[in-house]
């Protein structure tokens, strides 16, 4: 499965739902978040070898973070290539990310919903 696949998954305003429980704070911020959602349901998917992880398994890797400094967050990155190498989906175009597989340990971990907020939250 791909990222993709989840954005045409589903309405947004299931996902406008998901984003204010999983980030309440960000309320204000929804309009932008609705303007991505769009933008993804335009945009065509390119062919990448890097995954979409979540947690401690390679590849897009959302991860959820406590520490002292920044508090509690989740880091979403992307893993893959010969060499397995982490990278920061923000610095990937859409397209790229959208043809990011999921890796199936993120599947495991986390609801389809969740990867999809988590991950166009970037």
């Amino acid at each position: 499965m791909k990222l993709v696949d989840l954005i045409q998954k589903f309405r947004w305003d299931e996902v406008q739902n998901n984003l204010l429980r999983l980030y309440p704070d960000q309320e204000n911020s929804l309009a932008g978040y609705e303007h991505v959602y769009c933008t993804l349901l335009s945009t065509f998917p390119v062919e990448t070898n890097l995954r979409i992880m979540v947690g401690d398994c390679p590849t897009i890797i959302v991860e959820h973070v406590q520490e002292d400094i920044l508090g509690e967050y989740w880091d979403v990155s992307g893993k893959g290539g010969e060499t397995e190498t982490s990278c920061a989906i923000e610095f990937q175009p859409w397209g790229a990310c959208l043809g990011m597989e999921i890796a199936n340990e993120t599947r495991a971990r986390c609801s389809e919903m969740d990867i999809l907020c988590h991950s166009c939250g970037r």
